[in-house]
């Protein structure tokens, strides 16, 4: 599971109104932790959920090659394409946070807009 934390926002006149968006780290660890990790995802928060700020338990460290963390191996063909198969899945997390973090910017602007006419 990759490191994260929640922006939690209040958005409505009564207690439990709110929005939230996981952010995760984007570091090399993290992405390249492991394969098929969950992706970001911008949801209601409900009773319960995780509090602000806390954070989940820290991923593996990427493999080590020559001193340096790397988890990328182009010497033989099977590793390329399996490091090729691992970058497509950093670029797609990646992707799918920036969509989230879109949805949450546009559910802002939507509330935003809706409360200066109210």
């Amino acid at each position: 599971s990759q490191a994260s934390w929640t922006l939690r926002v209040h958005v409505g006149a009564n207690q439990d109104e709110a929005i939230a968006v996981n952010i995760y780290s984007a570091n090399v660890a993290n992405l390249f932790a492991g394969e098929g990790a969950q992706a970001a995802q911008a949801a209601p928060v409900q009773e319960g959920a995780q509090e602000e700020g806390a954070q989940q338990p820290t991923p593996a460290t990427a493999p080590t090659q020559g001193g340096v963390n790397s988890p990328v191996n182009v010497t033989t063909t099977v590793d390329a394409n399996t490091s090729l198969a691992k970058i497509e899945n950093a670029i797609r997390m990646i992707s799918d946070q920036r969509a989230n973090l879109g949805a949450f910017q546009n559910r802002l602007e939507s509330i935003k807009g809706s409360t200066e006419y109210a």
